[in-house]
């Protein structure tokens, strides 16, 4: 799986006889991302857990797009 999606925990052998999962808080997702230093260094894992109905949030909105540039010599009025 690549690192940063989503893990159903119920469908994951590992997970799916936990007591997490299988009782309160009744966890459905696993979340993770490598910490990697801009040398190439490996510090571990950001992981996160979460349960409740449908699973983590959407993701959010994509950045709004870049407006073009004004012409040379166009200013603003203050």
């Amino acid at each position: 799986m690549a690192p940063g999606r989503q893990r159903p925990l119920p469908a994951a052998r590992r997970f799916s006889e936990n007591a997490f999962v299988l009782g309160e808080p009744k966890l459905q997702f696993y979340l993770a991302a490598p910490l990697v230093t801009t040398n190439g260094h490996r510090l571990g894992t950001l992981c996160g857990l979460g349960g409740g109905v449908g699973g983590p949030p959407p993701p959010p909105p994509p950045p709004p797009r870049r407006l073009p540039r004004a012409p040379p010599g166009h200013t603003l009025p203050a």
